[in-house]
């Protein structure tokens, strides 16, 4: 789930911060600004425009401005490569800041979307209509036949790299799987190359061959680099960046709500049949995780009503636990130091949002007792 952090401007690019260190482990973006530096840059100007307000020659406030950016002494490189050249940006520069003015077309206009855009707003999940496939894709609106229904960024993969190895009974042997990810990646049974969609929602575009309305094809955007289908594999699985696309094509009217199926091929089919067998059929009322969760009238279960109203059984529940500062030492990155375990005992308080990454604040808890104070529950 992806939330916004601020009021958005209409057309505006998305981005995501994946953390100071993902530009300091690259080398090819060592010397790219991090926040602190925008964060200075910007200072530096508003202290520079405060200084100079009065001052109207352009060509001694260049000279001022050479100054300071020649000071080697004031700030490092990392801030000096935030700050602009010429002093007639510095006005611009202050009134958006400089992270954003080096980037001019953070904002898009709807009619440059319109012609070089693609809508990914056509599919929204749901519970599929599908029995046992989980959740499914859904139509947002109506799509003629021979449309777009979304595009599909692929990233490609060398089927090798997805495989585990588990040691079974201490034997020599191994037994050998394959990562999750296998499942939503499509490929050629004689090619070790995958293709991962990493499109919202096109995950949960299920398999029908009997009731499919979809169809995916190579991207005719400018997107797609043409050049990629026909280069030798080696060369496309050395690629660190991505060129391929898909676009999943209606092959027939849909309707809004509709849910959207692809026809996976008859191998897909036989091998999904074949992994129905002794799987145990989930019932019309089965609750998901996520429908518990975001359910604002669900009670957590005791266990004395798990008896009676047994959840499902990959289904378990926990407390979300920060750790005070001194006890983080008994863990060593995301792993429990076993031997430095202990029973404590806490007020646990529910957060209005969950606002710890990962399963190290993530511990199991039983319920033994419920009351009702109000409006709220208390759980012992």
């Amino acid at each position: 789930e992806i939330r916004t952090l601020e009021n958005i401007e209409k057309g505006s690019e998305l981005f995501v911060s994946y953390g100071m260190d993902w530009f300091a482990e690259r080398p090819g973006f060592a010397n790219v600004p991090l926040k602190e530096n925008y964060d200075e840059a910007d200072q530096i100007i508003l202290d520079f425009l405060s200084q100079n307000s009065h001052e109207y020659d352009v060509e001694l406030l260049q000279r001022n401005w050479d100054k300071i950016l020649n000071d080697k002494a004031v700030f490092d490189h990392k801030t000096r490569a935030a700050l602009p050249e010429k002093v007639s940006e510095l006005k611009n520069s202050s009134k958006v800041g400089t992270a954003r003015y080096f980037l001019p077309n953070f904002v898009r206009s709807i009619n440059w979307l319109k012609k070089n855009g693609k809508c990914m707003d056509n599919l929204i999940f749901g519970r599929s209509t599908i029995p046992q496939a989980g959740q499914g894709a859904f139509a947002t609106r109506v799509i003629g036949k021979g449309s777009l229904i979304a595009p599909a960024p692929l990233i490609h993969i060398d089927k090798n790299a997805l495989v585990m190895h588990r040691d079974t009974d201490g034997d020599d042997e191994s037994e050998k799987r394959y990562q999750l990810i296998l499942n939503y990646c499509f490929g050629h049974p004689r090619s070790s190359l995958l293709l991962f969609p990493s499109s919202s929602s096109v995950q949960f575009i299920n398999h029908s061959s009997k009731k499919s309305n979809a169809k995916i094809q190579w991207s005719d955007s400018d997107f797609q680099s043409e050049e990629w289908l026909t280069e030798p594999l080696e060369d496309i699985k050395a690629r660190k960046k991505t060129g391929l696309m898909f676009d999943i094509i209606a092959t027939k009217d849909i309707q809004l709500g509709e849910e959207v199926l692809l026809d996976y091929g008859g191998h897909w089919e036989d091998a999904w049949e074949e992994h129905l067998q002794g799987q145990t059929q989930i019932k019309d009322n089965f609750e998901t995780t996520t429908e518990l969760n975001n359910d604002p009238n669900s009670i957590v279960r005791t266990l004395e009503e798990q008896w009676s109203q047994p959840y499902s059984p990959d289904t378990q529940t926990i407390c979300i636990f920060k750790y005070a500062d001194y006890e983080s030492d008994i863990y060593e990155g995301d792993h429990l130091d076993t031997d430095a375990l202990y029973y404590k005992s806490v007020e646990w308080k529910m957060m209005h949002r969950w606002g710890f990454e990962g399963t190290k604040n993530h511990r199991p808890c039983d319920i033994h007792s419920r009351q009702r104070f109000g409006n709220h529950d208390f759980y012992t």
